[in-house]
């Protein structure tokens, strides 16, 4: 299972990464850390993935 860490590749790195998944791929769950408080983590990602977020994602209203 592939790990993202935002803190170390940051946001717009994971976004290109997640967009480059081709709808049938391997690697269909990820983990995500140190998120810092980041938005619009995953945003647009078009391919069947289970991407689960560790910490913060900010606060939303």
């Amino acid at each position: 299972m592939p790990s993202f860490d935002l803190g170390a590749h940051g946001l717009r790195a994971l976004n290109s990464t997640l967009h480059a998944l081709k709808g049938q791929t391997n690697e269909t769950q990820w983990d995500v850390v140190n998120p810092r408080g980041s938005h619009a983590i995953a945003a647009g990602v078009d391919a069947l993935a289970d991407i689960t977020v560790h910490g913060s994602t900010g606060y939303y209203c």
